[in-house]
């Protein structure tokens, strides 16, 4: 299916500012394969507050960077992924007659992730170095390996950045991503 997200705030008063993102997704299974996809967008006033910044690493959508390594008043992401849901434990764990766990269902999941950010101005890109951050330059590209459990809800995975030499790096998430 196909599914599409827009959202605007605004701040007024001491933190005055506006920010706007889309989102667009696209899923498919096949048997026993998911295909993912999905493009966020999003722009902030240049003299925003550092909390309504765009933050892309680790933790946010580019898991084989550092935490929050870029950030920026623009930002773009884009993230696809095949996933191979295995024919073990599909059905779910009984704990008492009233009590069910998701199914274990172990799923390997191969994405691919590319994130940018902007500073627009000079006031954006002070922002940006006072959070410790910099701007991307240019997308930034990662590639992960997941191995999820319990209906996609944890997953335990291992990245790496391919736009430029780096570390592996070990990742836990909660939560699906697609």
């Amino acid at each position: 299916g196909f599914g599409a997200r827009l959202h605007y705030e605004r701040g007024d008063g001491e933190l005055t500012y506006q920010r706007a993102e889309a989102r667009l997704t696209a899923r498919a299974n096949r048997g026993g394969l998911m295909y993912a996809a999905r493009l966020d967008l999003g722009v902030t006033s240049p003299d925003a507050p550092p909390q309504q910044l765009f933050e892309l690493g680790r933790q946010q959508n580019l898991p084989g960077y550092d935490y929050k390594a870029f950030a920026g008043d623009q930002a773009a992401v884009l993230r696809g992924a095949v996933a191979w849901m295995t024919p073990w434990m599909r059905a779910p764990v009984l704990i008492t007659p009233r009590i069910w766990l998701p199914p274990v269902a172990p799923t390997l999941s191969l994405g691919l992730q590319s994130g940018w950010t902007r500073a627009s101005n000079a006031t954006a890109l002070a922002t940006v170095t006072a959070l410790g951050s910099t701007e991307s330059d240019h997308a930034r590209t990662s590639a992960s390996l997941t191995l999820r459990v319990l209906g996609g809800a944890v997953g335990v995975g291992i990245a790496r950045t391919l736009d430029r030499p780096g570390p592996t790096r070990w990742f836990l998430e909660f939560g699906q991503r697609y």
